[in-house]
């Protein structure tokens, strides 16, 4: 019987490590680096976000209204003390219109391998 209770706990504390290893971490400038610069993230609303080295990022996501494509440039940053910060354009290729929504701070955080999530959306790399 003690075999089957420690063959049970053994079990029990494996199953509880894995699931702690998909556990969300907060992002910090060294992390955000290493597995967001460089990479092509995809969300809700056809979003598709690359950020570069250089600060910037572009893509594109769907009007939550219409549907219609929008496509979004900006610069970010992050540090220790303000986390990830961007400025944002959205464009409306179609009607010719631009606005800028000006700076925003936004926490980000790892979940797993190519995951971030970002004021709780979740974002994937495509592999």
């Amino acid at each position: 019987m003690k075999k089957y209770f420690l063959a049970l706990s053994i079990l029990i504390l494996f199953m509880a490590t894995s699931s702690f290893s998909q556990s969300t971490k907060k992002a910090t400038p060294e992390s955000f680096k290493k597995q967001v610069v460089g990479k092509t993230f995809y969300g809700k609303r056809g979003l598709r976000i690359k950020f570069s080295n250089d600060g910037t990022f572009k893509g594109e996501l769907k009007s939550s209204k219409d549907g219609t494509k929008r496509l979004i440039k900006g610069t970010w940053t992050f540090n220790k003390a303000e986390g990830y910060c961007r400025y944002l354009t959205l464009i409306n290729p179609a009607k010719g219109l631009i606005k800028e929504s000006g700076r925003k701070c936004q926490s980000v955080s790892h979940k797993g391998d190519g995951v971030i999530i970002v004021d709780g959306a979740t974002w994937k790399t495509k592999k």
